[in-house]
């Protein structure tokens, strides 16, 4: 009887233990997401999938309500899911504290957030108007600028057509909308000018709406860049215009018909093909809409893929500050108002526009181990209002502030910015595709943000961009960043501006803006250990008053360091094997910048008044033999070093130094040459390094002035030149200096004036100059044209 009591109660306890079991398994809430399955069942097994994100966000929420302190994972199978509309995730579809919703792929599914749409049912017949292409009706009201066949992205109907060859916007030509062209196109409205911006510093669109008697074109555009020039005079194609549809891969759309034109490869039948589109409206899949108040909380995007939204090259408008750009918010992608989400192992391609946009409010946002390539425009941006800064300003080089109208408070206004952001083994190349003031990371108006373990190549402009001063504090890390500024022009591989509050101030007293500059960029941004490669432009580029850098134990390749008007930075132990080194471009008085122990393979490169104005320290540096020390700079560098480095294998990225470099005697101290770019294994297996082809001869030499009529004068020689007068071409005569023997005729230059032309004659070098003022007529007024303080005028000088 006892032994029966006793097994009863073994049978008892492990009834209990499996339903304790039971409950924790249940407790675990996974839920699954299958492209064939059926909102009305309900998602707890394979069988029993749901279709749709939407009833999957209902479930994962209804499950932690009764459960709040389990973790919920939705797994989606494999395949394609079309979105229509964006995904809206509120507050109300927060993880609860401490826990986290995960949107996952199923393991060693892949499942495709797209928004193309499929066009079922479509007759293609040979086009009577264009031999090779082949035409069919489709929806009536269908609109769309992105095709694509089995999978392929095909290009809309362009000249000059598309060479992948190319560097520069796969092809141009300058002669793209002259009226004899114009002239062929029946009716244009609805076609882009595309071209780089005027003095390559991004790209401009413009859209077509109309033709004039003569030939010339309507348009509207231009504002993708906030310091407009019109579209530049050589670099520039236009697209979907019909009479262009005329090599492979090409499309059309009639949308007065409603009839789609495809001009396919051979071998390609369209008849059987998949054939889809993105609708204009779908320019985002995800979104993540909170507030500060009520944010949107504690969720994971894990594993899948994101492809085909919409172009968005005409609505990127707004302006950010001083910077150089203007942006649309939105992305594949999108935060708002929302804390501790992650987006994991996510892959994002064929997109119209960015793949990530964090915007306003956000806290510890993770961007991790993600691919991203081949989309229209930026892969993470992190930016916060405008509105959060004191004294903001949009005009790059417009007023600055009065002392009157200083706002002395330091940091921000509200709390409208990212903080905490995480973006870090991320893999991101071919991006840009379309707008090309894009970047592979972009962070503006936010603070404490880690750029860490990414590789980032082959972008039209900078890997990583950072618009202006506010607000510090980020850590810029093990990255591996080059084929940079491959299309456009005066940037960096990193590139920054800091034209914050102080900057271009009026009425303050020069000695206090070292000060001043603090009040908006309140940590310093550390750029450390990471490899950098850009040969188009710098290595890491700090431009038009960036300051409160550290920048330490990076690699340059190629195009080295630039520090331009600032304060509170220092580089040291940096190294610089390329055809630039260090370059000083516009110092301020006071500046407490310090560069030292670095080891450089090229002469300092001095520009405008950086001569006068030497910081706080640049002194202990390591030069190869060929940079020798200056000679003219002879307060700086007093105990730098000049020798052969001996790195341990240059030929393998190694610039690690022997035991017996005479650079262990300025300071420099090795630092690890193999944590560089990402980390995940999937991505490293795909992931390029950048090439060495050994040391190179210094690209940019020094050129003497010549004296003439009591002004030192030089020709623009080389891309610091550019950078330092602004300009876009190097055409002109630099007036570097006014001397006591001026001829009054020239009394209203200013030094650093470029004299483009004299009486409409063109100006392109000194000898140009010299030659038309010798057969000018004395007494008789001079009409010229120069370049000032970045902008081009007309004088007249008596």
């Amino acid at each position: 009887m006892m032994k029966q009591i006793i097994g009863g109660m073994y049978a008892c306890l492990i009834l209990v233990c499996l339903l304790v079991l039971q409950a924790g398994a249940s407790a675990v809430g996974v839920y699954y997401v299958s492209p064939d399955g059926d909102d009305a069942d309900s998602g707890l097994t394979e069988n029993q999938s749901v279709r749709s994100l939407m009833r999957a966000r209902e479930l994962a929420a209804a499950y932690q309500t009764e459960h709040p302190q389990s973790d919920v994972r939705v797994y989606f199978k494999g395949g394609r899911y079309e979105f229509e509309t964006p995904v809206v995730f509120g507050p109300e579809n927060s993880g609860k504290p401490n826990t986290t919703i995960y949107y996952e792929a199923f393991p060693g599914q892949v499942p495709v957030f797209s928004s193309a749409k499929r066009l079922e049912g479509l007759k293609f017949t040979p086009s009577k108007e264009v031999d090779g292409a082949y035409e069919t009706t489709v929806p009536d009201g269908l609109f769309f600028e992105q095709l694509f066949v089995d999978g392929q992205g095909y290009r809309m109907a362009r000249f000059p057509n598309y060479d992948a060859s190319i560097r520069i916007l796969n092809g141009t030509d300058p002669h793209c909308i002259d009226p004899k062209r114009v002239a062929g196109w029946k009716n244009p409205r609805g076609g882009y000018l595309h071209a780089l911006h005027g003095r390559r510093w991004g790209g401009t669109h413009y859209r077509f709406t109309g033709k004039e008697e003569g030939n010339s074109l309507r348009m509207e555009g231009g504002w993708q860049d906030n310091r407009r020039t019109g579209p530049h005079k050589t670099y520039r194609y236009v697209e979907n215009i019909f009479e262009e549809l005329d090599t492979a891969y090409e499309w059309f759309l009639d949308r007065d018909k409603s009839v789609l034109y495809v001009y396919p490869p051979e071998g390609v039948d369209l008849s059987s093909a998949v054939i889809s589109v993105t609708p204009i409206e779908r320019e985002s899949i995800l979104r993540f809409e909170g507030s500060r108040e009520q944010s949107v909380k504690n969720l994971c995007i894990k594993g899948i893929t994101f492809s085909a939204t919409a172009r968005t090259f005409m609505k990127t408008k707004e302006p950010l500050l001083r910077s150089d750009w203007a942006i649309y918010r939105n992305g594949a992608v999108y935060f708002k108002g929302s804390e501790d989400c992650q987006v994991h192992r996510c892959h994002f391609t064929q997109l119209g526009g960015n793949a990530i946009f964090i915007d306003g409010y956000n806290q510890r946002i993770d961007v991790r181990s993600c691919l991203i390539e081949n989309i229209g425009a930026s892969a993470v941006c992190a930016v916060g209002d405008t509105k959060a800064v004191y004294n903001g300003l949009y005009k790059p080089y417009g007023p600055g502030v009065s002392a009157k109208d200083m706002i002395w408070k330091r940091g921000a206004k509200t709390e409208d910015y990212p903080r905490s952001i995480q973006i870090s083994d991320n893999l991101i190349f071919d991006i840009g595709r379309i707008e090309k003031q894009s970047a592979g990371v972009h962070l503006s108006v936010a603070y404490g943000v880690s750029v860490q373990h990414n590789s980032i190549y082959n972008v039209p402009r900078a890997g990583i961009n950072i618009s202006e001063g506010a607000f510090g504090g980020h850590d810029i890390a093990y990255n591996d960043v080059f084929d940079t500024v491959m299309e456009t022009n005066d940037h960096g591989a990193f590139n920054s501006w800091g034209r914050d509050r102080y900057w271009w101030s009026r009425g303050i007293d020069l000695s206090k803006r070292h000060e001043t500059v603090l009040l908006d960029c309140m940590k310093p941004t550390t750029i450390r250990n990471n490899r950098w490669k850009c040969e188009h432009g710098w290595d890491i580029d700090l431009d038009d008053g960036s300051s409160h850098y550290i920048i330490t134990n990076n690699v340059c390749l190629s195009g080295g360091i630039k520090l331009r008007e600032g304060f509170h930075r220092i580089a040291r132990n940096n190294i610089c094997v390329g055809k630039r080194g260090l370059d000083f471009h516009a110092w301020y008085r006071n500046s407490y910048d310090v560069v030292s122990q670095n080891i450089v393979f090229a002469k300092h490169h001095v520009r405008k008044n950086a001569m006068k104005h030497w910081g706080a320290l640049i002194d202990y540096n390591f030069f190869a033999p060929t940079a020798a020390k200056d000679p003219r700079f002879v307060h700086i560098d007093k105990h730098s070093v000049t020798g052969e480095p001996l790195f341990l294998d240059p030929k393998n990225l190694d610039f690690r130094i022997q035991p017996d470099s005479l650079a262990y005697a300025v300071g420099f101290q090795n630092f690890d040459m193999n944590g560089f770019g990402v980390v995940s294994s999937h991505l490293r297996a795909m992931a390029k390094r950048p090439e060495f082809d050994g040391f190179p001869e210094p690209e940019e030499k020094e050129v003497e002035p010549v004296a003439f009529e009591g002004m030192l004068l030089r020709d623009i020689e080389n891309l610091s030149d550019l950078s330092a007068t602004g300009m876009g071409e190097k055409k002109g005569a630099w007036l570097l200096e006014k001397t006591s023997k001026l001829d009054p005729r020239w009394s209203k230059l200013e030094d650093f004036d470029v004299i483009v032309s004299l009486n409409a004659q063109p100006v392109n070098k000194v000898k140009d100059l010299i030659a038309i003022a010798g057969k000018l007529q004395r007494g008789k007024p001079i009409e010229a044209e120069i370049f000032r303080k970045q902008k081009q005028l007309k004088i007249r000088l008596d």
